[in-house]
């Protein structure tokens, strides 16, 4: 089964949608799958090198300020030329819709379109549509956006998490409340520069717990963890530094890494993240981790207002409206209240349902693919 994804990365939309292609991809490669490619434009902070590096084949797009689905279609069937002929076209990509798919499909050079989207705000031409986030109307969002016969991947349970979260969800501790240490990681961009603000937050924490007289019985890690497109990965840095030499490591450890690739091994050590919508929402609630979160893009609004009506998560609300002193409260009053801990990672747990069985949803999607393409 040859397979093309077409999706890109930036500074300004993030690298969530090349990362989830990506474990998709490899899934696809462990099974046998080992014809695959992306189609990525070359937009500043895109993953191109970084998909490369993982032993995949890149066509690349020019970058543009503006570009219309009719040039973007066009400079993709140039790649479809080059590429021959592919089973699956797998397009995550919020600016592209049904006029791009039935354009592509036309070119007769791709088997079957599967689309990835979060949105449900425009129709699609596909034949597979998945949709992992949670939402209280799931089943309806769809309505009149696909075809009749377009087979439907809805909720949590297909979530696209790496091998590694499987492997961490089975060695999962159980939580006792206790608020020790913690993860920051706002995406691998952080367009709005939340990890620096969580930064300050956690100062404004650590006096609070000063002021209590009860810096003598604690000791705290903070894992802060940036993208290599971040461009505020810097003032992140030194910002570490800062803290690092203000507090002893008896009190607070500050810990900073740049493009990880043991997310997981870092979340399952967490007593608590904080962080954006989106992706990583699924990875935090697969491993039951409790977390304080930002909405930091209108595509993240609905899917995160619901996951904390359920409970799983605390959100803080929309960026521009948390402050600094509203990131301290509320750590300081899940440290105070080891009870709501426990329970938002019980919470987390359940909304994940059927992708907490062996089967992780990223192989079942893979399946669903491997099925249709029979």
């Amino acid at each position: 089964m040859k397979v093309l994804f077409r999706v890109d990365a930036s500074e300004k939309i993030g690298t969530g949608h090349v990362m989830r292609c990506l474990t998709l991809a490899h899934v696809l490669r462990r099974r046998g799958h080992v014809d695959i490619s992306f189609i990525c434009r070359e937009e500043k902070g895109n993953l191109c090198n970084y998909l490369i590096e993982n032993g995949y084949d890149v066509y690349r797009l020019p970058a543009t300020e503006e570009i219309t689905w009719e040039k973007d279609a066009e400079q993709t069937e140039s790649v479809l030329v080059k590429a021959g002929w592919s089973d699956w076209l797998i397009v995550d990509h919020y600016q592209l819709d049904a006029h791009w798919e039935r354009c592509i499909c036309r070119s007769s050079r791709v088997g079957r379109i599967m689309v990835i989207d979060d949105l449900a705000n425009r129709p699609h031409e596909c034949d597979v549509l998945l949709d992992q986030n949670y939402y209280c109307n799931m089943r309806e969002r769809y309505a009149g956006l696909i075809p009749d016969d377009c087979t439907v991947l809805l909720g949590p349970e297909y979530a696209l998490l790496r091998e590694e979260f499987s492997v961490a969800h089975r060695n999962m501790r159980e939580r006792t409340g206790e608020l020790r240490r913690v993860l920051l990681f706002f995406g691998g961009s952080d367009p709005t520069g939340e990890t620096l603000k969580a930064l300050r937050a956690w100062e404004l924490f650590l006096e609070a717990i000063y002021r209590q007289g009860e810096d003598h019985k604690h000791s705290f890690i903070v894992d802060v963890v940036v993208g290599k497109v971040n461009p505020l990965r810097e003032e992140v840095r030194q910002a570490c530094v800062e803290l690092t030499e203000k507090y002893t490591t008896d009190i607070c450890r500050i810990m900073y890494h740049c493009q990880v690739n043991n997310m997981a091994e870092l979340l399952v050590k967490a007593d608590v993240a904080l962080g954006a919508g989106g992706v990583t929402t699924w990875e935090r609630c697969y491993l039951g981790v409790p977390s304080l979160v930002v909405m930091v893009a209108d595509n993240q609004v609905e899917t995160t207002q619901a996951v904390a009506e359920e409970g799983a998560i605390r959100l803080l609300g929309w960026h521009e409206e948390v402050s600094v002193e509203k990131i301290a409260e509320e750590l300081y009053d899940l440290f105070r209240h080891p009870e709501a801990l426990c329970a938002m990672s019980q919470a987390s747990l359940r909304l994940m349902g059927a992708a907490r069985e062996e089967i992780a949803g990223v192989n079942k999607v893979t399946e669903v693919l491997e099925e249709v393409t029979r």
